[in-house]
């Protein structure tokens, strides 16, 4: 997949990009096996030199590792000291305990693993609908919003209802207006007067697509910073993703957040519908909810995944088995070595190798499980920024100068 899915709305006033529906699957270091970047590593012996970002650069494996080294040299130590009963030690019985253990370890790990490449994968695909969901709708209000020159007639033939809604009771009004996004504030020079109508949505075409662009791509912020633990939205502010309001009414929810750019733009087709601002509104009312509702539903699918993770008690009785064939292979390497310390063995340097590859093996899948487990915890939030220029926006709409829509 492309590294950006750019949509340019304007000349170089505006460029707002969604990430990549797969950048979640980059590492920490922003590679990928399906970026040009990451290619060297899956062909040619370049892949025993780049290996930032992989479960080898980990301090954590290394530090274990270095362990079951330690415990090996210890039991070589203690064997060469009694060298005399070295030579009768015989260690068969425990060369079967390490092979079936080994067995079992790596069936485990074998469905450690395919059940988080299912979990990865359907992320993916959430994130593929979810970006998909944006464009659509972005593409239906392209085809059914009308341009100021189709609006005239229709204002002409429309000025009596519009007239009739004018005396309509002050309920109505404030249920209209609580339609909108974001809501608006009783103080602060934000808000607006009581029986003023709400001008978010209130806007000309061209602004009203940018709006829609912005809040999509804001979601597929809140979605990943959800799913990584962090609250802050200054750098959505920053980049001119949020709006002051619309940014100071994010803060005071904790939960719920990547949804509420959706309510949003669905309640956008019906208040465009209700003002006759959409072309066939009965059937792009219709559609407009229908993208709504699959976007909000990946965003829903996306965050049960990564808070649902896999059970506890599996986890750790994987852990628990790689840490007990572990130990007991160096324990049997320390035997080896220490037994055939004045001759050499043909199974010296075979124990040697498997102390050095299995413990590496066993614990960088378990990294690496735990990381595609909840692939959105090794992405920074550099990756795929959405970058925003400022535009002119009159005072009279909601969103000051310094956001974009």
């Amino acid at each position: 997949m492309a590294s950006s899915s750019l949509l340019r709305l304007s000349p170089p006033r505006l460029a707002i990009s969604l990430p990549p529906a797969d950048a979640f699957a980059a590492s920490a270091d922003g590679k990928s096996c399906g970026s040009p970047q990451g290619k060297p590593r899956m062909s040619g012996w370049r892949s025993f030199t780049e290996l930032k970002g992989s479960v080898f650069m980990s301090r954590r494996l290394w530090r274990t590792v270095s362990f079951y080294w330690a415990i090996a040299a210890v039991t070589a130590l203690i064997v060469v000291t009694c060298e005399p009963a070295a030579s009768s030690l015989r260690f068969g019985g425990l060369q079967t305990l390490v092979d079936g253990l080994s067995t079992l370890v790596g069936f485990l790990l074998g469905l450690f693993v395919s059940t988080s490449l299912s979990r990865w994968w359907a992320l993916r695909q959430q994130l593929t609908l979810f970006s998909a969901a944006v464009y659509d709708i972005l593409i239906l209000a392209c085809c059914h919003l009308e341009t100021r020159a189709s609006q005239q007639p229709v204002q002409r033939t429309t000025q009596q209802p519009v007239q009739r809604d004018s005396h309509s009771s002050d309920k109505e009004k404030e249920a209209a207006v609580n339609l909108q996004f974001p809501l608006r504030l009783q103080q602060g020079p934000f808000g607006t007067a009581p029986d003023a109508p709400d001008l978010y949505w209130c806007s000309s075409r061209f602004r009203i697509l940018r709006r829609l662009l912005r809040l999509g791509c804001v979601s597929f912020h809140l979605v990943f910073d959800a799913a990584q633990g962090r609250n802050e939205l200054q750098y959505l502010l920053h980049d001119g993703m949020l709006s002051p309001m619309e940014y100071r009414w994010l803060c005071t929810l904790s939960e719920g957040r990547a949804l509420l750019p959706w309510l949003s733009m669905a309640s956008c087709g019906t208040e465009l519908a209700r003002r006759e601002k959409l072309l066939f509104a009965p059937n792009a009312t219709r559609r407009w909810t229908e993208i709504c509702s699959r976007g909000s539903s990946c965003v829903s699918q996306c965050l049960a995944y990564v808070r649902t993770p896999l059970p506890y008690s599996y986890v750790h009785l994987l852990m628990i088995m790689v840490l007990i064939t572990n130990t007991l292979s160096a324990v049997l390497s320390g035997l080896a070595a220490g037994s055939s310390f004045c001759r050499l063995q043909e199974g010296l340097c075979m124990h040697l190798v498997l102390l050095l590859v299995l413990p590496t093996f066993y614990h960088g899948i378990i990294d690496l499980a735990q990381r595609i487990n909840n692939p959105f915890g090794s992405v920074s939030r550099e990756q795929g920024l959405t970058e925003a220029s400022q535009t002119d926006v009159p005072s009279l709409s909601i969103c000051p100068s310094s956001a974009a829509a």
